[in-house]
């Protein structure tokens, strides 16, 4: 049985065969140079999108970290660990809401399920590291595993959320190559997702 997208690929070529849309040197040239490239990329764009999957992250702030900057980082596909020549992360997504409720959504591949880590960013803010991960550790039901940036001057407070896996990043460099004692030698560990 053909698909909507078919029927409807079929109906415009119709269409472009019946108004004579194809004759002439231009019209056989136009075509298969641009129109057959452009409806390729349309149609995997389409399915691409069919094979996608979401998640809604939310979380509760403490009220006195409302105004500071959370984020998920999006740290790769499925449960592989790291591999070397391949980025650590793909991307940050700042969580979004009030000052105490927040969420982000994130889309990955369906059938892989993502590895992500949340955060919280202390540039130009007045509370320390201690402070902050002392807020966090009071909502002993949300949050767990909070650690320090591995990498020197990163302002960042980590955690994990207990209602998604943990997952260790197997392979991450991050620890070895680091000057910072608090993470020489200590695994990384990320949430994971999969429906």
């Amino acid at each position: 049985m053909p698909t909507k997208l078919g029927l409807a690929a079929k109906n415009t070529y119709e269409w472009l065969i019946k108004n004579g849309a194809f004759s002439g040197i231009i019209s056989s040239v136009l075509f298969p140079l641009i129109l057959v490239p452009l409806l390729a990329w349309f149609i995997n764009r389409v399915q691409s999108l069919k094979d996608q999957d979401a998640e809604t992250v939310c979380i509760s702030v403490p009220a006195e970290l409302g105004d500071y900057e959370f984020k998920l980082r999006y740290v790769r596909d499925g449960m592989i660990g790291w591999r070397p020549g391949t980025p650590l992360y793909k991307e940050d997504y700042p969580f979004i809401g009030g000052a105490n409720n927040k969420c982000v959504t994130i889309a990955f591949p369906r059938h892989y399920g993502v590895q992500f880590k949340p955060y919280v960013s202390l540039k130009g803010k007045p509370l320390s590291f201690d402070q902050v991960s002392e807020l966090l550790q009071q909502k002993q039901t949300e949050f767990h595993d909070i650690s320090k940036d591995c990498v020197p001057g990163q302002p960042y407070v980590w955690f994990l959320l207990w209602k998604y896996s943990m997952i260790e990043d197997k392979g991450n460099e991050l620890p070895t190559v680091t000057a910072n004692p608090a993470c020489e030698g200590r695994p990384i560990f990320n949430n994971f997702f999969a429906r």
